[in-house]
């Protein structure tokens, strides 16, 4: 009997053994496809980072190009504009200023208002001998008269 309860043990150790064995095999296969998974998985993750960093690299240097030649061609704009302010003549611009405020004819309006601006006692006889009448001759013929 205790032969055959050597073999018991004997064949359960062997099976154990073997059990054990085959756990072993199968823990390092496991290990080895995890470390290979996480490898290329780690690369994909190192890919995707790279990629991302490049096309912001690519979507700022884009906008920081549109943005200096915005400011470029504003700096154009303001530096025009400055150098025609600093070209204006202010005496030329003041006598052109000047001349619209008294045209040539300025003394003949000047009496028209003046005749008109009179109080209604000084204006009655004064305000005929101040009016002008003008004939004025159409391309039909008729004649306009005109009286201020």
């Amino acid at each position: 009997m205790a032969s055959r309860a050597n073999i018991c043990i004997k064949y359960r150790t062997n099976f154990t053994f073997v059990l054990l064995h085959q756990a072993e095999s199968e823990l390092q296969r496991a290990s080895l496809d995890a470390t290979r998974t996480t490898r290329q998985l780690e690369e994909t993750i190192d890919n995707f980072e790279k990629q991302k960093i490049k096309d912001i690299k690519n979507i700022f240097s884009e906008f920081i190009t549109i943005e200096m030649l915005f400011h470029g061609k504003a700096l154009e704009i303001y530096t025009a504009a400055y150098q025609n302010i600093q070209n204006i003549d202010e005496n030329e611009d003041l006598e052109v200023f000047r001349s619209s405020l008294y045209p040539p004819d300025y003394q003949s309006r000047l009496d028209i208002v003046r005749a008109n601006s009179k109080s209604p006692l000084q204006r009655t006889g004064s305000l005929k001998s101040s009016l002008r009448t003008v004939q004025v001759k159409t391309s039909k013929g008729l004649k306009i008269i005109l009286s201020f």
